[in-house]
């Protein structure tokens, strides 16, 4: 069963980003949510190139630097 862990600095970012734009930091937190109750969501986040050229709502790719360094980490991208 796949979790959703966001480290500290990324959950001190989104706290003070409800300080400076109530809209965005709303939105990500939406979209937090979503992707921490639905497991088939949670999937699409290790599959590299997922929602590339807008044609989903989100994209994900490798961090390919830190993952040249044997680093697995990810990027979201919201387009909307």
């Amino acid at each position: 069963m796949p979790t959703l862990c966001i480290h500290d600095d990324a959950t001190q970012d989104l706290e003070d980003l409800w300080e400076t734009d109530l809209v965005a930091a709303a939105r990500i937190t939406v979209v937090l949510d979503e992707l921490a109750g639905n497991d088939e969501l949670l999937d699409l986040l290790t599959v590299d190139h997922y929602g590339d050229y807008h044609l989903e709502e989100f994209s994900v790719r490798k961090w390919l630097a830190h993952w040249n360094n044997g680093r697995d980490l990810w990027r979201l991208k919201l387009w909307t």
